[in-house]
């Protein structure tokens, strides 16, 4: 008897038995995502149930006892920022156990704590003006894990508001960290001035007026103060350069800047930033028209990195443009956002 083969399905039955079962695998990869979404909600809804039970164990009052100091918040305010206090209290956490008194013992000093409870109910710090004090409250916001706390103890903001403002950088390092009279930073010894010409004294004849402390010129000195500097007889590639003190690392967004009123305006400057040693272009003036009709001007920066130097340096003509390339500026002022 002869033998049998199968017989080949003709080409299009071939083609529709492939989409079937195409279709078959479509169908139970959607079940399955389907099975997947069902299963992650109810993931969600088990994670909520857990953590609203487990908030049940505490009450809308808590007591606490840190380092034998006691103290009573809401729970909303333990609760409020993410941190070591929050997962102590949302159930989410580790675990706690209540004394015999009924207070939850943390085992840190009390001294700053009233601190930290007040800025978690109010959002506001007041912060000590005691630097041994301050750096206290440094290590107790660390240690709470408290991020936004952290961030304004360790920063300080300068926002810049008019030309003559007194919201500047370098007024408040005039102030002494805003704890005294207005002084020029300078004179406190929290910048150091420097020039091309490495200079910190007056000449009554040219080069110009440099940065020396009342009487006379003051590069860094709030405009209340009166300041001239600069230079004449072609000052292109001469620069004042301000450090900053103590170690202090500043990220400026704006900076201002006046005239002198000593001989041509300046038309044509560039202001640098240095970070880890390297100079970086912040603003480049050329043919600049806001000092030519006006005593002071600001101007916006662009500055991704904190730096500890800055240096403003004539690169062009004057605006009276007759050859002589005067630059005459003075009363310099920084607003960003300083390290502490």
């Amino acid at each position: 008897m002869a033998a049998t083969s199968a017989t080949p399905l003709p080409l299009a039955g071939a083609q529709r038995h492939f989409e079937g079962l195409q279709k078959c695998v479509a169908e139970e990869l959607s079940k399955l995502d389907a099975s997947r979404v069902a299963l992650e909600k109810e993931r969600v809804q088990f994670e909520d149930a857990k953590r609203r039970i487990a908030m049940v164990h505490f009450a809308s009052t808590v007591k606490l006892d840190v380092g034998g100091r006691i103290f009573r918040t809401s729970l909303a305010t333990l609760t409020k920022e993410t941190s070591m206090l929050s997962q102590m209290f949302s159930g989410s956490g580790f675990k706690v156990e209540k004394d015999e008194d009924g207070s939850y013992f943390i085992d840190r000093s009390g001294k700053h704590f009233d601190t930290i409870l007040n800025y978690l109910r109010t959002g506001v710090l007041v912060k000590p003006t005691d630097p041994a004090a301050l750096e206290e409250l440094k290590i107790e916001a660390d240690f709470y894990q408290l991020e936004s706390l952290i961030k304004l103890l360790t920063q300080e903001s300068f926002t810049f508001h008019s030309v003559n403002d007194m919201d500047g950088l370098l007024y408040w390092l005039g102030c002494n960290k805003g704890t005294s009279p207005y002084k020029s930073p300078k004179q406190l010894g929290l910048v150091t001035v420097k020039t091309s010409d490495n200079t910190e004294g007056i000449s009554a004849s040219y080069p110009g007026y440099s940065v020396s402390s009342p009487p006379g010129c003051d590069f860094v000195a709030h405009p209340t103060l009166s300041c001239q500097g600069g230079w004449c007889n072609d000052a292109r590639g001469k620069y004042f350069t301000v450090s900053l003190t103590e170690g202090l690392l500043f990220n400026p967004n704006y900076y201002a800047l006046s005239f002198s009123n000593t001989c041509h305006r300046p038309a044509c400057w560039r202001v640098e930033g240095c970070h880890d040693g390297n100079w970086v272009t912040l603003k480049a003036h050329k043919n600049d028209p806001s000092l030519k009709t006006q005593p002071r001007a600001a101007w916006p920066l662009s500055c991704q990195d904190f730096c500890s130097e800055f240096r403003v340096t004539c690169t062009g003509h004057d605006h009276e443009n007759a050859g002589c390339n005067c630059f005459h500026v003075s009363c310099f002022e920084l607003y960003g956002t300083l390290l502490l």
